[in-house]
């Protein structure tokens, strides 16, 4: 995954977990070739007739692979629109998170894939995660929750800042995201910006209204409580530049 690292007032580490890492954008292959379904092929080669009669033939459309990957998020991440479309039109699942096949023939998940299995990461985290704001608009047109939590509870909005899509971070706050939304360590899109020094991005969050002063509870490396600030975080991590604009310099 992508971790920083935040410090506390006493020196201690807090871990800033803004959202884990998943598999690249091109098609996992984890599941040999002969244990793949018709849906799956089908995906594999951007068929949308194939998708089509792969669903009308019982196919689930909302059931995860063996790698634990739905075929929404596959699409999603892929930036695969039309696809995307016709698997809505089946009344695919818009909120499911990745899960283990129970049909896997056996094949045992990547490391990739165990990875995305632990982030439990839903179509919307993957649209916005890779910046396909046009399958995040499709998604939330077919009702995804726009803060849907991952299992380290990161929103599609953290992981939109944290890839500079600020164009889907918009469109997210437009339906109703949170700015500053806090994962399950106390992270928020403000706090892992000023922790990796990323001033472009605390600029677009600024703008977007998140709070400079938002105080939210972290957990340090030995899981103890204590308030984090973004400023405080920008001067203890020496990130001037985030310094000055949420000083409003």
């Amino acid at each position: 995954g992508s971790h920083s690292v935040a410090t506390n007032a006493s020196g201690r580490d807090v871990q800033m977990t803004a959202a884990q890492g998943g598999p690249e954008t091109q098609e996992p292959s984890t599941t040999p070739a002969a244990a793949r379904g018709p849906l799956e092929i089908a995906l594999a080669a951007r068929d949308c007739d194939g998708v089509r009669l792969a669903i009308s033939n019982g196919e689930d459309a909302s059931r995860a692979f063996a790698d634990g990957l739905t075929p929404l998020c596959r699409m999603a991440a892929l930036g695969e629109r039309r696809i995307l479309k016709i698997l809505l039109a089946a009344n695919a699942e818009v909120n499911a998170r990745p899960g283990r096949s129970t049909d896997g023939g056996g094949a045992q998940l990547s490391a990739v894939a165990d990875q995305v299995v632990e982030a439990g990461f839903a179509a919307l985290h993957w649209a916005c995660r890779e910046g396909r704001t046009e399958c995040a608009r499709l998604l939330l047109e077919a009702s995804a929750t726009a803060d849907v939590r991952s299992t380290d509870d990161a929103t599609p909005f953290m992981l939109a800042a944290k890839g500079g899509h600020f164009e889907c971070a918009a469109l997210l706050v437009a339906r109703g995201a949170r700015v500053d939304a806090a994962n399950a360590r106390g992270g928020t899109a403000m706090v892992v910006a000023c922790v990796m020094g990323e001033h472009e991005t605390v600029k677009h969050l600024l703008a977007l209204r998140a709070d400079p002063d938002a105080v939210t509870v972290a957990i340090d490396d030995s899981e103890q409580p204590f308030q984090c600030r973004p400023l405080v975080t920008a001067c203890r991590y020496d990130r001037p530049a985030c310094v000055k604009l949420l000083l409003g310099m």
